[in-house]
């Protein structure tokens, strides 16, 4: 039997249909070029990250001096500069990563956030976050400080305060060091020699002239006193005394008066701390008379 060659008819054929069939294999497939000129309705837009920026203002620490193994609280001051909450942040000790937590803040660009730091290993160490950096102090302290008082409580500007206190051995064995005392935000030393077994009782005076409120601290002790106003304002050409007559209560024969606009209605009870009693050249006690509580 004689074969039949492919006619032209035929190869022409089978071109179209090889020809078809890569048109749909290839139907909405992109190259980049294709997708860098596409014409159709949607919108390309490129990726862009979201950047995240603070910077740190300040870092403090409530003591400069730390006993060994006592907390000291460290406040880190952070201002936003771009970005949303919340802001991942790291605080370092000395070069090693101690604490990371997240910032928020809210309606504001600043805020602030504390850390608390224990360390047991005496030596100097340096809290930092980016570029901002604070340093204090570990110690060893074998001495316990077990009270103090302050005397006066009330005291005029630049007028002497008289700090005592207890401090006693821990360790039992002879010390000799210097306990970190703080009046407010200022800290100094203060020398304590103390035998194996010993305990003793130290004081120191000082001044200071602001008026207003300060605390006082001496290790894990604290006391308060207060730097008085002496002359506020001048009022002695602006109020007089004036002269009042007493009679007795017609109904007691007690001195039951009402007591004059200008004096004060607070009732005094007797014995009192010499030092609670506070008076100048416009302010002081006087005899109003006997009640009928028995106080005056």
């Amino acid at each position: 039997m004689k074969r039949r060659g492919v006619t032209n008819a035929q190869l022409l054929i089978a071109l179209i249909i090889v020809v078809a069939l890569g048109a749909v294999v290839l139907r909405g497939i992109y190259l980049p070029d294709d997708r860098a000129t596409n014409t159709s309705d949607e919108t390309i837009y490129p990726y862009t990250p979201i950047v995240k920026e603070y910077k740190v203002t300040s870092i403090t620490q409530d003591k400069q001096i730390v006993p060994s193994g006592e907390p000291v609280e460290i406040t880190v001051m952070l201002e936003r500069i771009s970005g949303d909450d919340p802001f991942p942040v790291t605080l370092s000790i000395s070069g090693a990563p101690y604490e990371t937590r997240n910032i928020t803040f809210g309606e504001s660009d600043h805020v602030s956030t504390k850390f608390i730091v224990s360390l047991t290993t005496q030596g100097i160490y340096e809290a930092h976050m980016n570029d901002i950096r604070s340093s204090f102090e570990v110690r060893e302290m074998p001495v316990a400080v077990d009270w103090i008082s302050v005397s006066p409580r009330f005291a005029e500007p630049n007028r002497e305060i008289t700090v005592t206190f207890g401090a006693a051995n821990i360790n039992h064995t002879p010390v000799s060091q210097e306990v970190y005392a703080q009046i407010n935000s200022e800290g100094f030393f203060y020398p304590v020699q103390l035998d194996a077994l010993g305990s003793m009782i130290f004081n120191f005076t000082f001044t200071r002239y602001t008026p207003g409120e300060y605390i006082l601290k001496i290790g894990d002790e604290e006391c308060n006193f207060t730097i008085i106003d002496t002359d506020p304002y001048n009022e002695e050409e602006e109020f007089q005394w004036t002269p009042i007559e007493w009679n007795p209560d017609p109904a007691t024969w007690n001195m039951t008066n009402i007591l004059p606009p200008e004096a004060s209605s607070i009732r005094l009870h007797l014995p009192v701390p010499i030092e609670s009693i506070i008076g100048n050249r416009w302010a002081g006690i006087g005899g109003i008379g006997l009640h009928y509580g028995g106080h005056i």
